[in-house]
């Protein structure tokens, strides 16, 4: 079996410091999974209307080029993990706007993903998006997995909004 190399990337209104989620995932896969490692990606403290029109790509506040500077971080970061685990599967761990910044960040790496999983986040996993079945048939993506919560409003505000 090969080894396991899991980055995983917060959302918004967190740091992503010490006590965060990452952490204990961490610890929890490390101390499960024979191989694994993690590596918590952080990208700083992002107030919600940011993230939101940084989303949208809309914003008259953020340009492109902010938003595209942490999509780049997050590939750089990636492409890391890869180099220091080259005989390792690479995994995705996303969280709210980490899952923004993740699916963005995808297009860009030359290495297949094992799996990616996205936890509560804004992205586009509509069966009518076929970026995700050209990945998953291609095996740039090995499996993607999208969880929410029908009581999740800003999900469900972002997937009945046309």
């Amino acid at each position: 079996m090969k080894s396991l190399a899991v980055a995983s990337i917060h959302g918004i209104w967190t740091s992503g410091g010490k006590e965060d989620w990452q952490n204990r995932l961490g610890t929890v896969l490390e101390g499960s999974i024979e191989g694994c490692k993690s590596y918590p990606f952080r990208y700083g403290f992002l107030p919600a209307t940011v993230a939101h029109w940084m989303a949208l790509g809309k914003s008259l506040f953020i340009p492109s080029l902010v938003r595209n500077w942490y999509v780049g971080r997050f590939v750089d970061f990636l492409r890391k993990v890869q180099k220091d685990n080259p005989d390792s599967d690479i995994s995705i761990i996303a969280h709210s706007f980490g899952g923004w910044i993740a699916e963005q960040a995808i297009p860009h790496l030359e290495f297949p993903l094992h799996s990616v999983v996205y936890v509560h986040c804004p992205i586009s996993v509509h069966i009518e998006h076929g970026f995700y079945y050209s990945w998953l048939t291609s095996g740039k993506i090995g499996k993607v997995v999208s969880w929410s919560s029908h009581e999740d409003e800003v999900i469900v505000y972002i997937a009945i909004t046309p």
